[in-house]
């Protein structure tokens, strides 16, 4: 009886049946998005490796210290050779469909980046990074992998496991040489439910071990070359209609290791307020809120409420409300966090998501 409970609440605060979800190309990112995110430098202890089958991974103690965006625009908005590079239709292994700018880094100092872009290919089957664009210096350079590094194949099913090696080589004018190797060993691992601060989603995680050596020969040192190696361990969370991983953790080993963590931590407010204000009688505002939420009701006989977090926890119930809905209820002390709002009448359930800040 308890897990079909807690079936059904899922079931209720997203709004979809609960299962293993299914991701495919429509899931992935397209021109014009604009995806916020937000970043942790620690995972408070958590064991991210661990994975199952209708797994919950709990991620709800993240504390970010920056908030940022991934953007993705058009190929055509990029440079004229970025153009000629990645949107030619006689190359149609590096035709991308949109391109994401990306920040100026690189392992060699007398090396100057600018105006650089990741460039991606989405199709019915995969979605792969085919190249770059960089202005190396001052000159704009595109730069395209012999093989596309493919990070999905359609659609991600449990089990599922590919690996890709992907290169590239490019002459620096006036410094010398740079390249790159790159391996990806990618398992569908696990599927399930994701805690996050503010959020929850139904997810599918990928595990990726990546394998990078790069390679530089430099005029301007009498011709000396250097090599470096180092190996990333990735995990991604994938949710549908969200075009990026809900959460991301990389664990890179070697030259300086560090762990990156991005998770997606954004509720869409506005869509919360449309559904949870004038339905079925009830008008609960406002929405978000800090302290006190109104509650009111035109036509129905509310017997009672049970509020819920994320979680499916019953955290304060008004179990005898015979008819007679709280006009002002206090959440000042509740965590922050999405919240599942539930009244009851006499045949009826309705539920109302609310988020406290």
């Amino acid at each position: 009886m308890k897990k079909l409970l807690t079936i059904a609440f899922l079931t209720a605060f997203f709004s979809v049946s609960f299962g293993q979800v299914v991701i495919n190309s429509a899931d992935m990112p397209v021109p014009g998005d604009t995806l916020r995110y937000k970043t942790a430098t620690t995972v408070n202890g958590i064991d991210y490796t661990l994975t199952g089958n209708n797994y919950i991974w709990d991620f709800s103690t993240l504390s970010s210290t920056t908030e940022n965006a991934d953007t993705f625009v058009s190929v055509l908005s990029t440079a004229l050779t970025y153009n000629i590079a990645f949107s030619n239709p006689l190359d149609p292994t590096h035709l991308a469909t949109v391109a994401s700018p990306q920040p100026a880094s690189m392992p060699v100092p007398i090396i100057q980046l600018s105006n650089v872009y990741d460039f991606f290919k989405k199709s019915t089957s995969a979605y792969s990074m085919v190249g770059l664009g960089a202005s190396i210096n001052g000159i704009p350079l595109p730069v395209k992998y012999d093989n596309p590094e493919v990070y999905y194949h359609f659609p991600i099913t449990l089990g599922a496991n590919d690996s890709t090696t992907s290169s590239f080589g490019v002459i620096l004018p006036s410094i010398g040489y740079y390249g790159e190797t790159r391996k990806r060993v990618n398992l569908v691992d696990g599927w399930g439910v994701l805690y996050l601060p503010f959020d929850t989603f139904n997810v599918i995680r990928i595990e990726s071990n990546i394998f990078v050596h790069d390679t530089v020969h430099l005029d301007t040192l009498g011709g000396h070359s250097f090599a470096f190696n180092h190996t990333e361990n990735e995990y991604r969370w994938l949710a549908q209609n969200h075009h990026l991983p809900v959460l991301l953790i990389n664990k890179r080993n070697g030259m300086g290791g560090t762990l990156t963590i991005k998770y997606s931590d954004y509720v869409d407010t506005a869509s919360y307020v449309s559904e949870n204000t004038f339905q079925n009688g009830l008008i609960i505002y406002p929405n978000p809120t800090t302290g006190k939420i109104q509650i009111e009701s035109s036509n129905l006989k509310v017997q009672s409420l049970d509020i819920y977090d994320m979680k499916g926890q019953l955290v304060k119930q008004f179990p005898n409300l015979q008819s007679q809905i709280p006009n002002e209820i206090d959440v000042s002390s509740f965590p922050n966090g999405l919240y599942l709002f539930q009244f009851r009448t006499g045949k009826n359930i309705y539920n109302r998501k609310i988020l406290i800040q």
